[in-house]
């Protein structure tokens, strides 16, 4: 048995029951469907591009696993997923969009057709390449079955010189469904930590403007139900460690995965009072704002070159403070805000995430973070 307190070693006597971090398989028993779930499988079945974007660990890349299995399952529809970071930014723009083309390929085991038609068709640039293998290609090979390809991590296309052109491609695919009835078979989904605009502002050529946006939201401790078997004590034990976990966690994904899971592998008594001292051990501990990846990002968002911190910081101090702030558009670094993960939406209205965020980025972190005034 694991000596109590111990948080970087879980007990393998221990199933893995709670999942901290990464994408979690859509059978894992802790996974916990919210309406957003319902909402992108719903979406994508109507073939309308969706986009979810939001902060970090908020389980949007286990959302889009799920989705794709219960695609693959139920609509009986061809399934590919890229991940952005996984082709890489130092590329050229042929290399790129080879890249994504021979992703499809190996998916949906056309690799062999799809080299064939590069091969005779020497003449075409990279992105029609793209474009013409998606048409040409995969769209006749499918057997008029849907399409779906998910784009993760599409904050990485940011960067890229031709990101403008990339997107107005797929909003192209759209535009053309009237002309080219195929088309309806082939729908796109991003995920990302950014916003509509910050990717693409131009609306004509901007898919964001005709997809479909999925807000994915905390979780409730209703849908969290499902985590109180994970406990293994008695369900009113594990009610009131789990209420306790939601008081420090509010529902933040990765945070409330995170925490349960210490509290079953410390080798301690499952109780509220075990739950304080291990939340104060893993995010409030002198020194653990900086070892720590999620509360590291968080900060890194405010703190980013190019950003003003006097400006964001202070928004952040009305909130924190209580002051009504609303997402209203009137306030340039509302989406910096909220894409930090610092503080969230509730009835148009932003308030600190959570309290583990409330105590981590305090009045003296704010303090000790703003620009000295000349």
């Amino acid at each position: 048995m694991a000596q109590s307190g111990s948080l970087t070693d879980f007990d393998s006597s221990v199933e893995t029951f709670f999942v901290a971090g990464g994408t979690l398989r859509p059978t894992v028993p802790s996974y916990i469907e919210r309406n957003a779930d319902r909402e992108l499988f719903d979406a994508l079945t109507r073939s309308e591009f969706c986009y979810v974007l939001d902060t970090r660990q908020m389980g949007k890349s286990s959302m889009m696993a799920r989705a794709a299995s219960r695609l693959r399952r139920e609509w009986k529809c061809h399934v590919v997923v890229i991940d952005l970071t996984s082709i890489g930014q130092n590329l050229a723009v042929d290399q790129w969009y080879d890249a994504l083309t021979s992703d499809v390929g190996r998916q949906l085991d056309l690799e062999d057709e799809i080299e064939d038609f590069i091969d005779t068709h020497p003449e075409l640039r990279p992105v029609d390449r793209w474009v013409k293998t998606l048409r040409k290609v995969v769209l006749e090979e499918t057997e008029d079955h849907p399409v779906v390809i998910f784009f993760d991590e599409i904050d990485y296309v940011r960067s890229l010189p031709f990101a403008g052109e990339f997107f107005g491609e797929i909003r192209q695919f759209y535009n053309l469904r009237p002309v080219d009835p195929r088309l309806d078979r082939l729908t796109f989904c991003f995920l990302g930590v950014s916003t509509p605009n910050d990717l693409i502002s131009d609306e004509a050529t901007s898919p964001f403007h005709v997809g479909s946006r999925i807000e994915i939201t905390d979780f409730s401790l209703t849908d969290a139900s499902v985590l109180l078997s994970g406990f293994r004590v008695d369900p009113q034990t594990a009610r009131k460690t789990l209420e306790r976990v939601f008081y420090w966690t509010d529902g933040h994904p990765y945070l409330t995965q995170r925490l349960c899971r210490a509290v079953v592998s410390s080798g301690a008594r499952v109780e509220p009072a075990e739950v304080d001292r291990l939340c104060d051990a893993l995010f409030l501990a002198p020194g653990v704002r900086n070892q720590n990846d999620n509360l590291r990002f968080v900060a890194s968002r405010f703190l980013a070159p190019g950003v003003d911190a006097t400006a964001i910081l202070d928004l952040y101090r009305e909130v924190r403070r209580g002051n009504t702030v609303l997402d209203d558009g009137s306030h340039p670094f509302a989406d910096t805000l909220r894409l930090s993960g610092l503080a969230k939406l509730v009835d148009g209205r932003f308030h600190v995430r959570n309290e583990i965020y409330r105590r981590v980025f305090d009045e003296k972190w704010i303090a000790g973070n703003m620009p000295k005034q000349e």
